[in-house]
């Protein structure tokens, strides 16, 4: 049945399944203390919903029909799958100051919900999203960041790691940063949208920047190392800054409207038509 658990401390040192129906909800209430999962949650039968209003670290997977709703800060103490009918965290997330896990994150037909930052006490290793997901939040993780699905950028943010993947759209009118350290910067679908332009893009990466569509933003800036590559028209309503090495891989359209694009390395078009519209134009 529905259960709700008060105290000022709640540890469980094993599994914690539902009934085979899955039908019931669990509140879980610490007071001033935390809780503490060491094993899965919902692995032989989901509940139908958790909700934790108290600090809570996670030593699972995660499996429910409907919501997980944690109100607290959250812990990854080990490799955790959560899986629900829609994820939201209204305060931080972090891995253990001795071990960095990796998160997975399936909101099944719903959207997830990130309100405080993620890793930025102990970073994650690797972030996994499946779902749609509100970004808020800075995140920070010492592997590779992969958001499968549309995320919205619901505030200036900086994502931190080694390599980042954005397999869909990603929008929001806030300014976003990406540093992908060593790895490379995906973006395979549209950034921003012409009645709706993404800020400030900042890209910052030794690998590969590839943006596979097009762009519209305030502003776009990459860094002097690593390369940037093309597939789409770039728009924007301020500069245009490319320190490293360009390369189109289909026809573009540069439109900056009466702004300056620069172009601090090589840029090559191969067969590709260039069509470019600037205030101004400086190949440094």
């Amino acid at each position: 049945n529905d259960s709700i658990l008060k105290g000022n401390a709640i540890s469980f040192n094993k599994t914690i399944d539902g009934k085979s129906d899955g039908k019931s909800d669990l509140t879980l209430n610490a007071g001033t203390g935390k809780i503490t999962v060491d094993g899965a949650i919902g692995k032989t039968n989901p509940l139908n919903s958790l909700t934790a209003n108290s600090p809570i670290s996670l030593g699972g997977d995660v499996t429910t029909t409907t919501g997980q709703n944690y109100g607290d800060a959250v812990i990854i103490a080990n490799d955790s799958i959560l899986k629900g009918n829609a994820i939201s965290f209204t305060k931080t997330i972090d891995g253990k100051s001795d071990r960095q896990s990796d998160l997975t994150l399936n909101a099944g037909t719903g959207k997830i919900t990130v309100d405080g930052a993620i890793g930025q006490t102990n970073p994650l290793n690797n972030l996994t999203v499946n779902s749609p997901i509100s970004l808020g939040v800075n995140v920070t993780t010492t592997g590779t960041q992969t958001y499968a699905d549309a995320v919205t950028i619901a505030k200036d943010l900086t994502l931190e790691s080694n390599g980042i993947s954005f397999n869909k759209t990603v929008d929001g009118g806030s300014d976003l940063t990406v540093n992908g350290g060593n790895g490379d910067l995906t973006f395979t679908g549209a950034v921003g949208n012409s009645t709706s332009p993404l800020g400030v893009i900042t890209a910052n990466s030794k690998g590969t920047t590839s943006f596979g569509s097009t762009v519209n933003a305030q502003s776009l800036t990459t860094d002097a190392v690593g390369t940037t590559q093309l597939n789409g028209n770039i728009t924007t309503t301020g500069d245009q800054n490319y320190q490293d090495a360009v390369t189109l891989n289909a026809p573009v359209t540069f439109n900056l409207g009466n702004a300056k694009i620069t172009f601090g390395s090589t840029l090559s078009a191969g067969d590709n038509p260039l069509n470019l519209t600037a205030g101004e134009i400086d190949f440094s």
